[in-house]
């Protein structure tokens, strides 16, 4: 669509995954690891992506459950 239209007008980032657990003394380092790979390094690679094609009055939506 980039090469029809040119520019990216939005980007909406949505995506997540969590692992409820009883305590916080319950969550494992690779359980983190993992869930802020998926939660928030996404985000800004996806974002690092398509920034050099937005323009004034674009919009980027950060969502999660």
């Amino acid at each position: 669509m980039l090469k029809r239209f040119g520019k990216i007008d939005i980007l909406i980032n949505n995506a997540a995954e969590q692992h409820p657990k009883p305590t916080l003394a319950e969550i494992a380092p690779e359980q983190l690891d993992r869930t802020f790979r998926t939660n928030i390094y996404g985000y800004v690679f996806m974002t690092q992506a398509v920034l050099p094609h937005l323009g004034a009055g674009s919009a980027i939506v950060n969502t999660s459950r």
